[in-house]
């Protein structure tokens, strides 16, 4: 099974989408957002070489990820699917944020919505209510490598600053298969923990090739948390391994056809007392106890 990833193991993606930073909800400039509205989102698959024309047939599922909370200065704010995963929303345009929620959605079996692209390249979500909203292709075209997940924001700000986009574009690149001669493979490090304060500022990760070390890559905020290896020699059996599990995390691997996710979830503190010295404890106390016993009785003799 691993010839599989071998031959066909994973760069994916280049992803070209212009998306509102969260924080011009509050932007002086800004008109009201008008929270009587719907909203769309069209995605339009491109090929991320030559003139970018549109890829047929890709097909994408849409989580709504959280709603935009009314009020003075709105924010986002998780719906009751995404409730409890931890997941920060101060930046919505921070590395790694859809890739933590597809992760999330994926290990709790949330539903989406999904739709095909057919001939043209494009599909467009409609009557969405306002938020931000998660979105995954499915499976892959052939002769592409899948994108990643992606988020995008329902209204978008206008770059102008004349108000707000209802109607949201996104035109995520995928990048083509390398040949049989060689190969690539992209590696992405996922963090699973509520507040992020014991992360090191960076892991080191190995390429495996056959089984042995080949190549290291170190994996930080400066590099999104991803890397890639370009043009691997075909015909060999690539795999990755974190080289040092950071101190309080487990460590988990999904491999995809083209991409190996490096997951570190943060490990649950212990509670309670250790309970192993409590029998010991007692025997102890027994021994003392009978000690002092036998020793007033002696002395009772004389």
């Amino acid at each position: 099974m691993l010839r599989k990833y071998c031959r066909r193991t994973a760069i994916l993606i280049l992803i070209s989408l212009v998306l509102a930073a969260g924080t011009a909800f509050a932007a002086g400039t800004q008109p009201p957002i008008d929270f009587g509205r719907k909203g769309s989102i069209t995605v339009t698959l491109h090929d991320n070489t030559g003139e970018h024309g549109a890829i047929p047939y890709a097909s994408f599922t849409l989580y709504h990820a959280a709603y935009i909370e009314e009020g003075p200065s709105p924010q986002y704010r998780f719906t009751e699917a995404f409730a409890g995963c931890g997941i920060s929303l101060d930046d919505i345009e921070r590395p790694g944020l859809a890739s933590e929620l597809y992760a999330f959605a994926e290990e709790h079996g949330l539903v989406g919505t999904t739709q095909g692209c057919g001939e043209t390249g494009s599909v467009t979500f409609e009557g969405l209510d306002l938020g931000l909203y998660l979105i995954a292709q499915e499976g892959s075209v052939p002769g592409y490598y899948p994108v990643l997940p992606f988020v995008v924001s329902v209204p978008m700000a206008d770059p102008s600053g004349a108000g707000w986009i209802y109607e949201a574009e996104a035109g995520p690149k995928a990048e083509p298969e390398p040949t049989e001669e060689s190969t690539k493979l992209r590696v992405v490090k996922v963090w699973q923990d509520e507040e992020g304060a014991n992360r090191p500022s960076s892991v080191e990760v190995e390429l495996l090739s056959n089984g042995s070390v080949c190549s290291t890559a170190e994996l930080s905020e400066a590099n999104n948390w991803e890397h890639t290896w370009e043009d691997l020699p075909g015909g060999n059996t690539y795999t990755v391994r974190e080289k040092t599990v950071p101190e309080g995390y487990q460590v988990s691997y999904e491999t995809g056809e083209y991409l190996v996710t490096v997951v570190n979830t943060a490990k649950m503190p212990q509670t309670g007392q250790v309970k192993w010295p409590v029998p010991v404890l007692a025997l102890a106390g027994l021994i003392l106890l009978t000690a002092g016993v036998m020793i007033l009785s002696k002395r009772k003799e004389r």
